[in-house]
């Protein structure tokens, strides 16, 4: 595992964007599984931009969806659609090489979906957002983590994500599942949020557990941290 440490979020960004864009420029065909969320919101504005102003071949890249509440509409504000179609889909005309969960989509089906294009396309970078619960996606603390995507009741904790609205309840979401993720050829974890420090020191025990879903990681063999100095 590698840690990079930056001063503050402008800098987390930035760095970020620059393993994203990197990754486009080595591989044409790469599939970069996206979270959603505040933490990654700048580092995709920042990639955006600069895949388009230095017009980098996007025609055979895919984007996968890490996650997605269930039962709310596709175009909603709240949803993780919105957020990635807006944010990277549709400024890259990506729009016919996303794999994702609808979140007004009937959620097996949904699920079997996205396992079905994630066994015929595997993930090659995957961004992800360390949870105020040390989840991973929606792969939340329990007992046992699932290897693929499913869908899951989320827990107290992530009801009131900063996404949900106070006056929205949600009770389940979708997401891939920690072998999709560790499958990953790369994993880029950005440490970002506040409230997490407690959490961040636990994982730096490298002790695994289906408590800290995010100790997972220590078992992949090309995870990237960036840590934000300012907040860790």
């Amino acid at each position: 595992m590698k840690f990079i440490h930056v001063k503050d979020y402008d800098e987390l960004s930035f760095k970020a964007a620059q393993i994203m864009l990197d990754e486009c420029k080595e591989n044409n065909k790469t599939n970069i599984c996206l979270a959603s969320g505040d933490s990654p919101k700048k580092t995709y504005e920042l990639f955006t931009k600069e895949v388009l102003a230095q017009q980098i071949d996007t025609r055979f890249m895919t984007i996968t969806k890490l996650d997605e509440w269930v039962g709310i509409e596709r175009d909603s504000e709240l949803s993780c659609e919105k957020y990635i179609r807006t944010m990277v889909v549709d400024p890259l005309h990506l729009q016919d090489r996303f794999i994702s969960f609808l979140p007004d989509g009937n959620p097996e089906e949904e699920v079997n979906k996205v396992n079905a294009e994630l066994s015929k396309k595997p993930i090659d970078l995957c961004v992800l957002g360390f949870g105020r619960n040390g989840h991973l996606g929606l792969n939340e603390p329990a007992s046992n983590l699932f290897a693929h995507a499913h869908q899951i009741q989320i827990s107290e904790v992530t009801k009131h994500h900063p996404m949900i609205k106070a006056n929205h309840s949600i009770e389940y979401g979708m997401t891939i599942g920690m072998k999709d993720i560790l499958d990953s050829k790369k994993v880029l974890l950005l440490m970002s949020g506040e409230g997490k420090k407690k959490l961040y020191q636990e994982f730096l025990t490298e002790k695994i557990s289906t408590q800290l879903p995010a100790s997972f990681l220590w078992l992949h063999s090309n995870t990237i941290v960036i840590v934000r100095d300012d907040q860790f």
